[in-house]
């Protein structure tokens, strides 16, 4: 509607000097008739107004329908109750929920933001052989405004590392079986950024 109005005000403003005068036509046949002539001022006028307030209200209802189609969407299910601090919580937890989420990933990076995020999700993962071990770097950079937010490993025998207690780069073994790398969170606001050096693992969408 603002944008509505800066367009309008300048074009009623100049063009308030236009002629309006009426026009004077007759009938072919019989008395004089008087009918007004549609004038150039306002002419001008419904030029501009149509197309201006047809988009304010294509713009208002795509706002509408958007907002309708967020809030009617279903939730991720989260049935977990929250132990931020307890490692067995961070490996087991299988559910979250989050609000204004953003994803991309471009090769061995992938940033996050949250506008918040309960629960936990597996963000990577690598399975290795018996007798087989690899030696994978972890680079990252976490900014949790609110709540609480964590990247977490669990290694292959269950037990947990939690990233925010180590310095980046990490470096670290992964022995055989599956490790996993985690985010955690309890109605955190975070932005992150993750890169993993390693060919064989594989990110979890």
């Amino acid at each position: 509607m603002l944008l509505c109005c800066g367009i309008m005000i300048p074009v009623w403003f100049f063009t308030r000097r236009l002629s309006d005068e009426e026009d004077w036509r007759y009938a072919p046949a019989g008395p004089e008739a008087r009918g007004r002539k549609m004038s150039q001022r306002t002419r001008i006028r419904l030029l501009v107004a149509l197309p201006v307030f047809i988009t304010a209200a294509i713009w208002v209802f795509t706002g509408v329908m958007a907002d309708s189609i967020l809030r009617s969407a279903p939730s991720l299910a989260y049935n977990s109750k929250v132990d931020f601090e307890d490692d067995q919580w961070a490996a087991g937890c299988s559910s979250y929920k989050s609000v204004n989420s953003y994803r991309f990933r471009s090769g061995s990076t992938l940033e996050l933001r949250y506008g918040s995020f309960t629960g936990a999700k597996t963000l990577w993962r690598l399975y290795a052989g018996e007798e087989e071990e690899r030696e994978v770097i972890l680079r990252y950079q976490a900014e949790v405004e609110k709540g609480q937010a964590d990247l977490v490993l669990v290694h292959p025998d269950g037990t947990v590392t939690r990233l925010s207690e180590q310095s980046s780069p990490y470096t670290f073994t992964a022995g055989a079986g599956e490790t996993r790398l985690r985010l955690i969170g309890n109605k955190g606001k975070l932005a992150l950024e993750l890169t993993v050096q390693d060919q064989n693992g594989r990110w979890v969408d």
